[in-house]
């Protein structure tokens, strides 16, 4: 389903430019910038092996518990239909994740486990190319805007402390290369000049009711990607 999501997404991208050519006055490009505030797991049972200055330490935690900062930067345009409607195709870098509450960790001493309780936080990092897809309705200076994204998942780790020990450990082989789903938005336009102008905005992203896991092969049906975002775009008449 992601994948055609992804697929519908670039063929009507290059339809818009394609036709925007022979009304380029009502053709936008535009800068993306922004910042995410993003939970991208659910209720599953987070294990991670690291080995750091020769000790084998396991992590054991409860992952998607607490969301996480990331950012978003890309590119994109957008056509004006009427004084009202416009269509809008993104392509962004977006960073996602989420927080995970470390129970207790243990290592390997002279042939013996030793484990211990702790109370200590790791990050899930995800990070994407995101292809949303979208309509934006406009009543004077206001903008509500809606449609459907693809993403490619680029790579995926986790990192944290423990006991003043640093690590990083590479995921990116346990989750799927695609994700898709729903995106919402809503703010005001400020107008520059006769060309430019600045759009600010919130916005959502949601798994679509039903999609797979994002880990692969997890069994899990409450894994889902959820980001909210604070926006800020550029945009520049042809």
């Amino acid at each position: 389903m992601t994948r055609s999501f992804t697929l519908t997404i670039s063929a009507l991208l290059l339809s818009t430019c394609l036709h925007g050519q022979t009304r380029s006055e009502t053709l936008r490009w535009t800068i993306n910038a922004g910042v995410t505030y993003s939970n991208a797991t659910g209720d599953v049972d987070n294990e991670s092996f690291v080995d750091i200055d020769s000790k084998n330490i396991y992590t054991n935690g409860s992952a998607g518990k607490e969301f996480i900062v990331g950012k978003k930067l890309g590119l994109g345009i957008s056509k004006d239909i009427s004084q009202w409607l416009s269509f809008m195709a993104d392509f962004n870098y977006e960073e996602k994740g989420s927080k995970i509450p470390i129970t207790s960790y243990s290592y390997i001493k002279e042939d013996k486990r030793i484990q211990q309780k702790i109370d200590e936080k790791a990050s899930i990092k995800l990070k994407y190319l995101i292809l949303p897809l979208k309509v934006e309705l406009r009543y004077k200076q206001l903008f509500l805007e809606g449609g459907l994204y693809g993403g490619f998942l680029l790579n995926a780790y986790d990192y944290g402390e423990i006991n003043a020990i640093s690590y990083k450990y590479d995921k990116s082989g346990l989750y799927t290369k695609f994700d898709g789903g729903v995106t919402l938005g809503i703010g005001t336009r400020i107008k520059v000049s006769d060309k430019n102008r600045i759009k600010v905005g919130l916005g959502g992203s949601w798994n679509l009711p039903g999609n797979q896991s994002i880990l692969a092969g997890s069994g899990s049906s409450n894994f889902y990607n959820q980001t909210y975002s604070i926006d800020l775009k550029f945009e520049r008449k042809f």
